[in-house]
């Protein structure tokens, strides 16, 4: 019997390395783990050979792999699919904080690219099964003619698609969270927070989207925003998810500065704030404008002064709502100078670890085009906060 078990693939996803998740990865065809299930199971192997995209050129598709010894609570579909949400989300918030710094980069930044196929084979080996709320049935693995989602490109990804610290960190969650059947209030609400998410980073819509469906993917980040930053038996609101905002560690000080003013409440309070914030606040503003149903234009989506959309910006931020809960920092420790190479090693560790945030808060930046002038003033800083 193999130590592994094939349990979905995701034939818009075409994986260089694999995703490990301790019990649990995404691996990539010719990947050693699946070699060897597909040598034992030719219903497998052959399924996994009919996939092509819609002009029938050849798929590998990814498969998510789980170990036999596994507890059966990691082979839930709700495990296989928060599985899924977490490598779906360390690809998208890094690819979209790639594009928003560099202008319009043809990386994938959809999650539709980790969409799990519908039919696999039975756990008898034998035939296709499906079951989704639409549609249960049956059929013969030698007819079925597997393709890819026509509205997206297959994914070609690797480790520089990946946010990796998050990546990382999140897959180490993961198994907290599904080696229980009764996992902690916190391991809940990121993989419900996830789940949001990665609805949210699907595309809009196909040929026929609008601003309207921007407009309610925009909703779905709020939502994913304020489930992280629900207190446990308290209500959430924006106030929760600014607290958690600010008590990310940023490692830009003109992200901290007070140089913005918000919009709070009924009474359209006017606060000075810092450009995350003001960011968020427009997020929201434009999510009660949409689901609301009041007036809503092209300019709604667009953050002011700006060639920038909300709907790109809500991704690295929502990264930094997660480093806030995840209390996402560097844990190293830094030897003696007088070991040269270990205090290198140490310095570079650092910056690797460092480097999907520090992404993250330039694309933050560059949403907005520039940055007000005086910020890189320590004297400007010092008083702007005492202003605020």
């Amino acid at each position: 019997m193999s130590d592994w078990k094939a349990m979905s693939a995701l034939p818009g996803l075409n994986l260089r390395s694999p995703i490990e998740a301790g019990k649990a990865a995404i691996v990539p065809r010719h990947d050693p783990r699946l070699v060897e299930l597909c040598k034992k199971s030719r219903k497998l192997n052959s399924f996994l050979g009919r996939f092509t995209d819609a002009f029938g050129e050849k798929l590998d598709p990814a498969v998510i792999v789980v170990k036999s010894d596994a507890p059966a609570s990691m082979m839930t579909r709700e495990a296989i699919a928060g599985l899924r949400d977490a490598a779906a989300l360390s690809m998208v918030i890094h690819n979209r904080a790639q594009n928003l710094k560099h202008g319009h980069l043809s990386r994938p930044s959809y999650s539709n690219s980790f969409a799990l196929y519908p039919w696999f084979i039975d756990n008898v080996d034998r035939h296709l099964t499906i079951h989704t709320p639409a549609i249960m049935g049956t059929h013969y693995v030698g007819k079925f003619k597997g393709q890819c989602a026509p509205e997206v490109s297959v994914a070609d990804v690797g480790e520089l698609d990946f946010d990796v610290p998050l990546l990382s960190e999140l897959m180490i969650r993961w198994e907290s969270r599904f080696s229980t059947k009764k996992p902690s209030y916190e391991d809940r609400i990121l993989f419900r927070s996830l789940n949001m998410a990665n609805q949210a980073s699907l595309i809009p819509g196909g040929s026929d989207a609008t601003f309207y469906d921007y407009g309610r993917i925009v909703g779905l980040w709020i939502s994913a925003f304020e489930i992280l930053a629900h207190p446990q038996g308290a209500d959430v609101g924006y106030r929760q998810v600014y607290g958690m905002l600010k008590s990310a560690k940023w490692t830009s000080r003109r992200l901290i500065w007070k140089r913005w003013v918000a919009i709070e409440g009924k009474k359209k309070k006017k606060v000075r704030c810092s450009l995350p914030i003001w960011l968020c606040n427009h997020l929201y503003a434009a999510r009660n404008d949409f689901l609301h149903g009041n007036e809503v234009n092209v300019k709604t989506l667009m953050i002011k002064k700006s060639k920038s959309s909300l709907f790109q910006v809500a991704a690295p931020l929502y990264r930094m709502l997660l480093t806030a809960f995840l209390d996402l920092e560097w844990r190293g420790q830094f030897p003696p100078m007088s070991n040269i190479e270990g205090f290198a090693y140490a310095i570079v560790d650092q910056m690797s670890f460092n480097s999907g945030q520090k992404l993250v808060e330039d694309a933050i930046m560059a949403s907005v085009g520039h940055i007000p002038r005086g910020v890189t003033s320590r004297r400007f800083a010092a008083h702007s906060r005492r202003r605020a």
